[in-house]
């Protein structure tokens, strides 16, 4: 359900970068998501049609963007890739990691109409 509230800030992004630009409707989003990251493409897809309803961002294209996910080895400081949290180090085995690419989401471009 946090795809809905994310949703939301997308939509709010949108409009406050589209009506500064002297945009009359955004078209597209172009929106980053880390593997690592907890979003579901089509969760946001589905809410964005509810939410965007009559609205200057209604019909505009969500298009996603994936950025690949990366470990780090807080035993031996080893990185490497990954698309599970909970992956242990391929090096020294630990399960002592944290991410440090790949966990966020992000509104990377705005596509907007200027004129009729």
């Amino acid at each position: 359900m946090h795809e809905l509230s994310l949703v939301e800030s997308i939509k709010d992004i949108a409009l406050h970068h589209a009506r500064a630009g002297g945009g009359i409707r955004v078209l597209s989003i172009r929106i980053a998501i880390g593997d690592l990251a907890s979003y579901l493409e089509e969760a946001l897809a589905t809410y964005w049609t509810e939410i965007s309803a009559g609205s200057e961002v209604a019909g505009a294209r969500l298009e996603f963007v994936r950025i690949s996910g990366e470990l780090l080895c807080l035993s031996c400081l080893k990185r490497f890739p990954s698309k599970r949290l909970d992956c242990p180090c391929p090096d020294c085995g630990s399960e002592w990691v944290k991410t440090t690419e790949g966990a966020e989401c992000y509104v990377e471009s705005i596509e907007v109409e200027t004129s009729p």
